[in-house]
């Protein structure tokens, strides 16, 4: 047993037990932080290695041209809501393409629309790549009244979610 003078001026017994119960203690302490910090990173870690990130971009090509939807995150995307507006105005759906409003619009037929079928529900998975609005011309005349017609008045908005259920929104324009 030894005395220990600590601030001002007070003795205390310790002895070599005292200290080693201290010691493990504070290690024990220690050990509990380290582990409850290294299961935060790891969940902040396994979010980030699933998180999708879905993009939209604009495609004019030789016959046609509209909206594709590609996912470049590294997880899968679940689809919330699409929306599609034209001047201002949600296109209306009354047939199963949901276009009817932006066809007549455009002085387009269904027979001109191409599309892959996205909504609410529909999980992209990582790499994965979809027409949302592809609309058919006939060369570079009908291109570019087609391509100023879509690419300055509509826009597309897409709710979607990864598996943690975190929401996120893409839009173009």
């Amino acid at each position: 047993d030894r005395r220990t003078l600590l601030p001002g001026g007070i003795a205390v017994k310790t002895s070599t037990d005292t200290i080693l119960s201290a010691s493990a203690i504070v290690m024990a302490f220690t050990s509990i932080c380290v582990s409850v910090w290294t299961g935060v990173e790891a969940r902040s870690h396994n979010r980030l290695s699933v998180r999708p990130h879905l993009e939209l971009a604009f495609n004019a090509g030789s016959r046609s041209l509209g909206y594709t939807l590609v996912n470049n995150g590294l997880g899968p995307a679940r689809i919330k809501s699409l929306r599609i507006t034209m001047d201002g105005e949600e296109i209306s759906s009354s047939s199963f393409s949901g276009y009817d409003g932006l066809l007549q619009a455009m002085g387009k037929t269904s027979a001109d629309l191409v599309y892959d079928a996205v909504g609410a529900g529909t999980v992209m998975p990582s790499g994965d790549s979809r027409k949302i609005l592809a609309l058919k011309h006939d060369g570079a005349a009908g291109q570019d009244s087609l391509l100023t017609a879509v690419f300055t008045r509509t826009a597309v908005e897409i709710a979607y979610e990864s598996m943690y259920e975190e929401p996120f929104v893409t839009r173009i324009p």
